[in-house]
């Protein structure tokens, strides 16, 4: 019986030796090994033993560099983890981590977040959410054509004669 065919093979620099380590995936790597983002390795699909290949094993939300020493994913801005996984985070969730004001409520976006005002509200930037006056914009206010509109905040009123 021959030796066990290796489909991923992890090089790991240490001090000025090379250590060449088997793991039959990438889930094996990185947990049995705890490989971190800069050390990285190929398989025969991605670009064997070539240049090619490296950065594909970054995750789609992460950005690769390449020297020739080493290859770094690094995950972008709005998201944490790895490089190899990056995960959303939750601007929303972490205090300060958002610039939306008291009267507005935090969305969080796949890498990002959005600032959203209640109904009858516009956000106005650096002032928050303010009052729409709906009776002054055309389509916002549906009173009788007898009525008077009358704007409140968040809302307007029909009032008849």
């Amino acid at each position: 019986m021959g030796q066990p065919s290796l489909t991923w093979m992890l090089m790991v620099v240490v001090a000025s030796w090379f250590i060449t380590t088997a793991a039959t995936d990438t889930s094996e790597a990185r947990t049995k090994y705890n490989c971190p983002a800069r050390w990285s390795w190929r398989t025969p699909q991605r670009g064997g033993d070539t240049e090619q290949g490296w950065c594909s094993e970054c995750h789609s939300n992460a950005t690769c560099t390449e020297d020739e020493a080493v290859t770094t994913c690094t995950c972008q801005e709005g998201f944490t983890g790895d490089g190899l996984t990056c995960v959303d985070l939750d601007e929303c969730a972490i205090p300060g981590a958002h610039n939306c004001s008291a009267n507005s409520s935090c969305v969080n976006t796949p890498g990002s977040f959005s600032c959203v005002c209640p109904e009858g509200f516009r956000l106005s930037p650096g002032l928050g959410c303010t009052d729409v006056d709906e009776c002054a914009e055309p389509g916002l206010s549906h009173c009788h054509a007898l009525a008077t509109c009358v704007n409140v905040v968040g809302s307007y009123l029909c009032v008849c004669p």
